[in-house]
């Protein structure tokens, strides 16, 4: 099981580090649309959050060597949602600051999600 979620999460972590990176504006985009939602808008960033969270969580919990990065990621994802989930107004400030003009700041996340995508790949080809 722990095999597949690193690959899966692998998979996953590339194509949003490179979307990150070289495509923002779509996603800058659908910030924006969340973040005229209103709080409501934060609920589906807080659903998501904690689903792929308390997933990992409960399926991937090791705590040694590479893998340790996607368990850190999944109690982090847990804990964004359920903030969010407690307290809608501080993630509606974090999607208010999102906009075309600090671009820069949405592309500087990509670059962990291109890199826990590679350790990942690696750990997984190396033990397999």
């Amino acid at each position: 099981m722990e095999t597949g979620l690193q690959i899966t999460f692998s998979i996953q972590f590339a194509v949003i580090g490179i979307a990150h990176i070289f495509r923002p504006d779509p996603l800058i985009q659908f910030c924006r649309v969340l973040a005229a939602k209103g709080e409501a808008g934060v609920i589906i960033i807080a659903i998501l959050s904690l689903c792929t969270g308390s997933f990992l969580v409960a399926f991937h919990n090791i705590w040694t060597g590479i893998p340790i990065v996607l368990t850190v990621f999944g109690w982090a994802q847990l804990l964004k949602g359920t903030v969010y989930f407690l307290f809608p107004s501080s993630g509606l400030r974090m999607l208010e600051r999102v906009t075309p003009e600090r671009r820069i700041l949405f592309r500087l996340p990509g670059i962990p999600f291109a890199a826990m995508s590679v350790l990942l790949a690696m750990h997984v080809m190396r033990a397999g």
